[in-house]
C-alpha cells in the first residue's frame, strides 16, 4: 500500500484514522475512487495496475486472518495485475 499510494504507513496527514489501512479504508466509505489515493507522481500509464495492487493490499490486511489471501494467491494476483505478463505453458520434458 505505500508504494502505490506514495505515503508512509503511519502519518499525522491521516488524523483519526492513524494508519494507511485504515486511511484507505475510510476513503473507499467516502466513496472516493482507488486513483484518488495513487501516488500521483507515478505515470498515469501505470493507474490501472496499481489500483489492482491497491486492491490485493486491502485483501491482504483484512481484519480476519482466515479471509486473507494466501502467498500463492498473492503471487498469482499480482502476476495478474500485469498486462505483460504471459503465462508460458512448458511441456514435462522442460521443452
Amino acid at each position: 500500500m505505500e508504494l502505490v499510494t506514495g505515503r508512509r504507513s503511519i502519518d499525522p496527514e491521516f488524523g483519526e484514522n492513524k494508519d494507511l489501512v485504515k486511511w484507505v479504508c475510510n476513503q473507499i466509505e467516502k466513496k472516493n475512487e482507488l486513483h484518488e489515493m495513487l501516488d500521483p507522481k507515478v505515470v498515469d500509464c501505470f493507474k490501472e495496475e496499481m489500483a489492482m495492487v491497491l486492491k490485493i493490499g486491502l485483501l491482504c490486511t483484512g481484519a480476519l486472518p482466515i479471509n486473507r489471501p494466501s502467498m500463492r494467491r498473492v503471487v498469482d494476483m499480482l502476476q495478474e495485475a500485469n498486462p505483460q505478463h504471459k503465462v508460458k505453458a512448458t511441456a514435462k520434458d522442460g521443452k
